[in-house]
């Protein structure tokens, strides 16, 4: 039996929910505004990844390398969500941008664009894993599992102008 934790962060988008196998983070959920985030586990990851979060609100570049986050999935997905690992802060790409990459990575002839959105959508730890930074080809936001006003302030955050 896989034990799970959890910790929350205050962020300027409003509470952060964290979850942890207790060695790497493997999940960021957005709580609704009126949920009582009080539970606070103490573990390693969540020190490391509040820290990171604090310099990401901050406005700050924090890098990625020794964080501890452990990207999951079915093997289709956990390429799609490390592409997205690597866009990088305050840049975007667009769906068909990830699509492109995955097709590169894999050597696949062709990939549905639905299967794309699906697997960026399915994320489990957004704003880390940045599937904010993929938007539509014509430039406009798309969609995020935190609603468009999060994923619009969290491009901001990053200097990105829409």
């Amino acid at each position: 039996m896989n034990i799970l934790y959890k910790s929350y962060f205050d962020s300027p988008i409003g509470n952060l929910e964290l979850i942890s196998n207790g060695i790497y983070l493997v999940g960021l959920n957005f709580c609704p505004v009126d949920n009582n985030c009080t539970v606070n586990n103490n573990i390693e990851p969540f020190d490391t990844v509040k820290e990171w979060l604090n310099r990401y609100f901050d406005g700050k570049n924090p890098k990625l390398e020794n964080l501890p986050v452990l990207i999951q999935g079915t093997e289709f997905q956990k390429i799609v969500r490390q592409i997205l690992y690597n866009i990088p802060y305050g840049k975007t790409l667009s769906y068909s941008d990830v699509k492109e990459e995955y097709l590169k990575i894999t050597g696949a002839k062709r990939m549905s664009n639905q299967a794309i959105g699906n697997a960026i959508g399915s994320n489990p730890i957004p704003v880390i894993i940045p599937c904010h930074r993929v938007i539509s080809k014509n430039g406009s936001i798309g969609g995020f599992s935190g609603g468009v006003d999060i994923k619009r302030k969290l491009l901001e955050i990053e200097g990105v102008i829409l």
